[in-house]
């Protein structure tokens, strides 16, 4: 290898090296940052519970679930048109889109008609962690949860049917931070990644995070895999006032 090729690689190294640096720095900050903010954005069945009485809890998640549902139908990329939707179980402090769930059996009869009238139309499904792949299951009401991997609540394949990656229409995804072209940082399990950049995912990919979590670079590795939306979620008492996106080019 002669010095020039040498010196090409010695600098491809260290730059990937830097970004992979920036990359766990900036995790090490969004996760203190979402440590400080979780009696903030913790939903009511997430940390409320201890403090609210159950007609209290109800109440809120009620508000919470109808503003919710109201709002990603308004404002999130082709959510009305989407036939099958990729949600995710959230970690303490995440945007939690769970209440949607939640809500049919906590909510009283007409809030959760309304909401019963828009969910059998679409196929919910839910990511379940198996080895180092997601696996990607159907919700339904007589569905069971369990505790999976890093503490997070998966389907149960006895009560869930497995369905195919080609099948998603919209994904709803979690992260750490994003950025305006649609960069996303995650946990560094590499796990979306994989699901994404698989040759036979065909759905629109939308980031959601609170507005602190948007920031001007997320460090990128080849095999990241970008956005096509990013929504930002604003705060107010009910915790989701209203909903910006911005479209990725």
């Amino acid at each position: 290898m002669n010095r020039k090729l040498k010196k090409q690689y010695s600098y491809h190294d260290h730059h990937e090296l830097l970004r992979i640096r920036e990359k766990e720095l900036m995790r090490s900050t969004m996760r203190t940052l979402l440590k400080k903010q979780q009696p903030l954005h913790a939903t009511t069945h997430q940390q409320e519970g201890a403090f609210l009485s159950h007609s209290e809890k109800e109440s809120v998640t009620s508000k919470r679930s109808s503003k919710f549902d109201e709002i990603v139908k308004i404002k999130v990329p082709d959510w009305n048109n989407a036939s099958v939707i990729l949600l995710y179980a959230p970690l303490l402090g995440e945007p939690d889109p769970l209440i949607l769930l939640h809500s049919i059996f906590h909510t009283p009869n007409n809030n959760a008609q309304c909401l019963l009238e828009t969910l059998p139309k679409k196929k919910l499904l839910f990511p379940r962690i198996d080895h180092d792949k997601l696996h990607l299951y159907q919700w339904n009401r007589d569905a069971n949860w369990v505790q999976g991997s890093y503490g997070i609540q998966e389907p149960d394949p006895k009560t869930w049917k497995e369905a195919a990656l080609e099948e998603v229409d919209l994904a709803v995804i979690p992260g750490l931070a994003f950025d305006d072209e649609g960069g996303r940082l995650g946990r560094g399990g590499g796990f979306y990644d994989r699901l994404l950049g698989d040759s036979r995912w065909r759905g629109l990919k939308t980031g959601i995070a609170w507005p602190w979590q948007l920031v001007l670079d997320v460090p990128k590795e080849p095999h990241d895999i970008c956005m096509d939306y990013v929504v930002a979620l604003v705060e107010s008492p009910l915790q989701v006032a209203q909903i910006s996106h911005t479209e990725l080019s």
